[in-house]
């Protein structure tokens, strides 16, 4: 079975698509929509818990530049059950970047992003905690 998470942009437009496998757990897949297309296949060390799509930043103006702002800006987080959060910057050719969380005895099972994309709100097993990602990353 296949999980598949939507990125919405601009209500009704939706421009990447992430998915990921019960079959093959530590791989996430992210698709252009607009160019029909594997934009990047991420592949993990541990097996991908749960995976957040970064929500869009409010654009001003014209949609064409609306869209290509967001597309520029569009990021994914994921975590695979340890103390670490990865954030992939879509098109970013260094691939994803690793932060380490403070309070590393939390072993994080799911997250979600905050409504203005600059926190994570973080998931163990019995415990959660927030990490502040605007100042850490460029997203």
């Amino acid at each position: 079975s296949t999980v598949v998470t939507t990125q919405k942009v601009i209500p009704n437009i939706i421009f990447f698509i992430s998915s990921f496998s019960f079959l093959i757990l530590y791989s996430l897949w992210v698709w252009d929509v607009a160019e029909a297309s594997l934009k990047a296949l991420v592949v993990a060390i541990d097996n991908i818990a749960s995976v957040s799509w970064r929500p869009a930043a409010v654009v001003s103006g014209e949609a064409v530049q609306a869209r290509s702002a967001t597309r520029s800006r569009s990021a994914i987080a994921y975590c695979t059950g340890t103390s670490r959060v990865y954030v992939y910057e879509i098109g970013s050719c260094s691939g994803p970047k690793s932060l380490d969380i403070p309070h590393n005895a939390i072993a994080i099972t799911s997250l979600s992003w905050s409504s203005d994309g600059s926190t994570l709100l973080l998931q163990g097993n019995e415990s959660l905690t927030t990490l502040r990602v605007d100042q850490m990353l460029n997203v």
